[in-house]
């Protein structure tokens, strides 16, 4: 009798060659009974199929041996194993067929009635599936699915790697923070397919560009950030920089589509522009927004100014943030001119800022800081309330009748209530939406062509006046242009300024406006500042003047932005005749004759 029916499970036999054998039958686990000199005693047939021996053979063998393969350290940490009851050890083991294995080994020693250590038990299980889920499990916790590049998550860990290897080795490296180009447009002209293929040839390519040693990490979307170790000089960064940008002069061919893609680069270095993982990430990316400032395909190291830089644009956000509810922001109003007339033809309301902390800001210093924030959103209902309710008040003083402009920047025109949005106001402001105009840059419209055109007919259809601003500027084409439902659009100021003396800038105005005529839509030429210029757009090469002449005006020329209580005074003049006008209309009668 082998079980004790008083003392359950206690071994009563003192030879572990006496367990039950149909016990150990049963056992999905392999299991090996050692005698006091760790020889195998016996086994079961899990064992045997493990091992892929008969007992015969296994009988007598070492079991380091066995599971050491030969290698004197792995046999000596066996033998060190089996001294401690209890334990539990993982090895590899590779079978007589060569396939690798990962073993789970539990042992407990044997005692007989007086606790005398008779042998020991040892349970194997193969866990080299569970291993392997637990691998897979780890890497896709620290790997991007689909560059197959470390994730953000790994990033830390890298970065602190490389920080403790260059404190103790006294290095420099550096962290280069990658963003491809206009990378939205890939996806929104061609598909999500497309673009992530890109993202696998820009990974790719990313890490043809660096040594083994480096990192090459996918923060997410089109960023990516590469930590570039054991530099000589900090020069050395702007070699691998130069190599990467030149990596992406090539197209990639995706889908059968040649797809040209460039990027910008930040970079920061250690030691000298930060000591641990939160700055150096944050400086390379300071550096990155200065890249793309600059005309993107190129790479930026940081520098002091641009911390002081974002201090300020985070100054700027505070104080955007505040700025309605205290009160600050306030329009001015530009007029527009009717070039056969003289009168006033529409008024512009341009926005302003006077911060409590900061001052009298330009537009250009705030407003690409509110597009960015999300704050333009807010702040652009507000400015078509304001115009719309100003524009109501005028009419009802008894001015002429013109419509106030107003610009809307694409992240306005994202809004999905953006249409009901104008709509109430021009409802309860009661003012008739065809003396609302709205003016959008080509960019803002093109970046999501069927959403625009969706939004765009939707204002069309409240009556609202439809404008091109900045002309020329963005990268639209007539194809696209002639599909919105658009009323005019306004020349570039930047076209304006050489026209009196550059042959090419008036050739090429002339061209604007002939192509206007044909789709039948309204011209207006920005930025006319001196009589040089008007006698230019009135004249253009000697060509039939009412072909190729604008139909509006603005500029300093004819009247700065004024507040709201000058403009009264505004129409006033221009019903005397400006004298920019009576100037080129002598001008005009003396060609004629």
């Amino acid at each position: 009798m082998i079980w004790n029916s008083v003392s359950k499970y206690k071994l009563m036999v003192m030879s572990p060659a006496a367990v039950a054998p149909n016990v150990l039958a049963t056992m999905a686990d392999a299991v090996v009974l050692l005698g006091r000199d760790h020889t195998i005693v016996t086994c079961n047939e899990a064992a045997r199929r493990l091992f892929a021996k008969t007992t015969k053979r296994l009988e007598g063998m070492k079991v380091s041996e066995l599971l050491g393969d030969e290698d004197q350290a792995s046999a000596k940490e066996i033998e060190s194993f089996l001294l401690r009851d209890g334990s539990v050890l993982e090895i590899s083991f590779s079978r007589s067929e060569g396939e690798e294995m990962i073993l789970r080994v539990s042992t407990s020693q044997v005692h007989d009635d007086y606790n005398q250590t008779m042998g020991e038990v040892l349970v194997l299980r193969d866990v080299t599936a569970e291993k392997k889920a637990e691998a897979d499990l780890r890497y896709l916790a620290t790997h991007d699915t689909l560059t197959d590049l470390p994730n953000r998550s790994l990033l830390q860990d890298r970065l602190e790697r490389a920080l403790g290897r260059a404190e103790r080795e006294k290095q420099r490296f550096a962290v280069l923070m990658f963003d491809l180009d206009d990378f939205k447009q890939v996806n929104d002209e061609m598909d999500h397919e497309v673009g992530d293929l890109v993202l696998r040839h820009t990974a790719r390519r990313l890490t043809h560009c660096v040594r083994g040693l480096d990192t090459v990490c996918r923060l997410g979307g089109d960023e990516f950030l590469v930590i570039v170790e054991d530099l000589h000089e900090f020069e050395d960064a702007d070699i691998v920089a130069q190599r990467i940008l030149r990596s992406f002069q090539a197209p990639v061919v995706a889908k059968g589509q040649s797809v040209t893609v460039g990027g910008s680069i930040g970079i920061s270095t250690y030691p000298a522009d930060g000591t641990d993982v939160q700055t150096l990430v944050k400086k390379a990316d300071l550096a990155l927004n200065s890249a793309k400032k600059q005309g993107r395909a190129n790479f930026q190291f940081f520098s002091a100014d641009m911390e002081a830089s974002n201090r300020e644009r985070v100054r700027i956000e505070r104080g955007l943030q505040e700025s309605l509810q205290k009160d600050e922001l306030f329009l001015v109003y530009q007029p527009l001119f009717d070039f056969e007339s003289g009168s006033i033809a529409g008024i512009e309301a341009l926005i302003r800022w006077k911060s409590s902390e900061l001052g009298l800001l330009s537009p250009l210093r705030f407003i690409p800081i509110a597009e960015r924030s999300g704050l333009i959103v807010p702040i652009g209902e507000w400015v078509i309330r304001t115009a719309c309710a100003q524009n109501r008040e005028w009419q009802k003083a008894g001015l002429q009748p013109v419509s106030v402009s107003v610009n809307v920047s694409a992240r306005q025109l994202r809004e999905e209530d953006f249409v009901s949005s104008v709509a109430t106001i021009v409802h309860e402001t009661g003012l008739d939406p065809q003396y609302l105009e709205i003016e959008l840059t080509e960019t803002a419209t093109m970046e999501d062509l069927d959403h625009s055109l969706e939004v765009l007919t939707g204002l069309s259809e409240l009556g609202v006046r439809l404008v091109i601003d900045d002309f020329g500027t963005g990268y639209s084409s007539l194809a696209r242009l002639r599909q919105l439902p658009i009323d005019g659009i306004k020349v570039d100021r930047s076209f304006i300024e050489h026209i009196a003396e550059d042959k090419k800038e008036r050739s090429l105005v002339m061209a604007i406006v002939a192509m206007a005529r044909n789709l039948d839509l309204q011209v207006v030429a920005e930025g006319v500042e001196t009589f040089d210029q008007l006698r230019a757009l009135g004249s253009m090469e000697d060509q039939p003047i009412p072909v190729f002449r604008c139909d509006r005006v603005q500029g300093f020329l004819f009247s700065r932005p004024v507040g709201e209580a000058e403009v009264p005074a505004v129409f006033e003049r221009s019903k005397s005749d400006l004298e920019p006008f009576r100037s080129i209309r002598r001008l005009l009668h003396e060609n004629a004759a």
